[in-house]
Parts: C-alpha cells; sequence; structure tokens
C-alpha cells in the first residue's frame, strides 16, 4: 500500500494561474527566500552520503506566508515566466527540473543566492532544504519590479543567473551538459533496477 497526500487549491481566475516550472531562454533566474546551512534529512545527505542524522530545516510559518503571499501577488501581475518551489533536492534539483521541463539550460551563480546566518559552501546552495524557498523565471524587463515587490513584503530576494544554453551551470559547484544530466535524472530508477532507460521525450 502507498498513501497519497494530494493538496487542492482553488484559482479564482484561471488566466492568473501559476505558470509552469519552465525556463525560456533569456529569461533572468531569481530565487525567492533564504538558504542555510540545513543538509540534515536532506536527499543529499540521506542519498548520496548515507547521512541519517542531523536536524531537517527550520520551519518559520511567518517568513512562509509572507513567501507565499509575494508569490500569488507575482502570479497574479503577470510577471513571471516560471516558477518552482525548492523541495527534496534544493536549489539545484529545483533549476534542473525547469531546465528540463523547457529544454533550456541556465547559469547561476551561487554566491549571489540570499542565505541565513553564516555563509553556505556550495554543497549547501545547491542542495540545502532550507523550507519557503521558490525559484522564479522573469523576464529581464519585470526583474527589477519583481526585486522591488519582494524587498516590499519583506521577503529576501535576489537575481543568481540566466537562462538559456545547452548547459546546466553553477559557478564554482558544476557544470554538466542539459542532455546529459536529464538522462540521469530520468534513468535513476532504471539503472537502479538494470534496465536501459527510457528514450528522452
Amino acid at each position: 500500500p502507498t498513501p497519497i497526500v494530494a493538496v487542492l487549491g482553488l484559482v479564482d481566475d484561471l488566466r492568473t494561474r501559476p505558470p509552469t516550472p519552465r525556463l525560456g531562454a533569456g529569461d533572468r533566474i531569481v530565487v525567492v527566500g533564504v538558504t542555510g546551512s540545513e543538509l540534515g534529512g536532506s536527499e543529499w545527505a540521506a542519498v548520496l552520503h548515507g547521512l541519517r542524522d542531523g536536524r531537517p530545516p527550520r520551519a518559520d510559518l511567518d517568513a512562509a506566508r509572507a513567501v507565499h503571499d509575494l508569490i500569488i501577488d507575482l502570479v497574479t501581475s503577470g510577471r513571471l515566466a516560471g516558477v518552482h518551489d525548492c523541495a527534496d533536492g534544493g536549489l539545484a534539483v529545483a533549476l534542473g527540473e525547469m531546465a528540463f521541463g523547457s529544454d533550456v539550460g541556465f547559469s547561476v551563480d551561487l554566491a549571489r543566492v540570499p542565505i541565513a546566518g553564516a555563509p553556505v559552501t556550495p554543497a549547501e546552495a545547491c542542495f540545502s532544504e532550507s523550507a519557503s524557498r521558490v525559484v522564479l523565471a522573469v523576464m529581464s524587463s519585470d526583474v527589477a519590479r519583481v526585486l522591488a515587490m519582494a524587498a516590499d513584503a519583506g521577503v529576501p530576494a535576489a537575481e543568481i543567473g540566466e537562462a538559456g544554453g545547452d548547459r546546466l551551470t553553477a559557478v564554482g559547484a558544476f557544470d554538466v551538459g542539459l542532455d546529459d544530466a536529464h538522462r540521469a535524472w530520468s534513468g535513476g530508477l532504471s539503472a537502479a533496477l538494470g534496465l536501459e532507460a527510457t528514450a528522452r521525450s
């Protein structure tokens, strides 16, 4: 038996529904919310390094509400080309999934990611699962307004790079071809079972 949890929401006007998790060539990439040194309980720690201890990311309900209200305002104002939460796997996985969904690469500078407390390592910037963070794809003409709306809402936000090309690049952390990354991401289960990975759709 597999438990399934579904979350439903009400969209008052379908013309203002959230955009899909995608990137468009030339879009600017903005991260909303702060990243901390929170690898405990993360996919990176548990799956890649066999680390089963450590505290999970801290929950801050006030910060979460501020982030979610900001995203609602940004969506209804039509200023986002793409949007994706940072959940399992952290920022690097969220960016990868956006790239895979649109067949567009990206180049980002992790040093620009808003952080909480002490500086984070490149691994933490990539794979920390700090709560209440969202990745936005924003047209260059809208970046200043998006950042101003975040500042008005008291939500840390920063432009960290640009979408485009056929590589996934995070300065100081990784630089991999889009096709290679997509194959590794989509073929993980097949590889674990010793099966041939399915062709990319």
